[in-house]
């Protein structure tokens, strides 16, 4: 049992005189604490939305979890793969001088810088079912709540 398990309307009558524990006293009590009530059900549905945010984080498997939870419960089907990383040269263009073109190697790492553009490339892919894509904005809202700030992502519809 947990501090937060508490029955308002039992406390309310434990704490009234034996004497006083009538129907009708018991009735108007009730009905006195229904907005005390009230509140500790909204306090227990923040609590619940607020420990399950702070148990999951921008992992790749906690990530599918939230969005799988949130989306698909029960077949379970979006999935997060790695961005596909080009082996190819890079374009970058400077705006004031003329184009660079940086050969990309494994673990070369390739800073966007202002005044640069050209740099587009994603950190990793959400595979989404076709049937949930209606609800594209939620789920970028939700994304966006958990991904770490400096990761970009794109949403293939599947």
């Amino acid at each position: 049992m947990t501090k937060y398990s508490v029955n308002i309307k039992k406390l309310a009558i434990s704490l009234l005189p034996t004497f006083l524990r009538k129907p009708l006293i018991c009735s108007f009590i009730y009905s006195a604490v229904q907005p005390v009530a009230s509140v500790k059900s909204a306090f227990d549905d923040y609590r619940t939305a607020t420990n399950y945010r702070l148990n999951h984080n921008g992992q790749v498997c906690y990530l599918r979890a939230v969005l799988n939870d949130y989306f698909d419960p029960i077949l379970r089907r979006i999935t997060i793969n790695d961005a596909e990383n080009n082996k190819e040269a890079m374009i970058i263009y400077l705006r004031e001088i003329e184009t660079k073109i940086i050969p990309k190697r494994p673990g070369a790492l390739i800073l966007n810088k202002r005044g640069y553009s050209g740099v587009n490339s994603y950190d990793f892919t959400i595979n989404v079912p076709f049937e949930i894509s209606e609800q594209n904005n939620r789920i970028i809202a939700i994304t966006n709540i958990y991904k770490l700030v400096s990761k970009r992502y794109s949403i293939k519809y599947i």
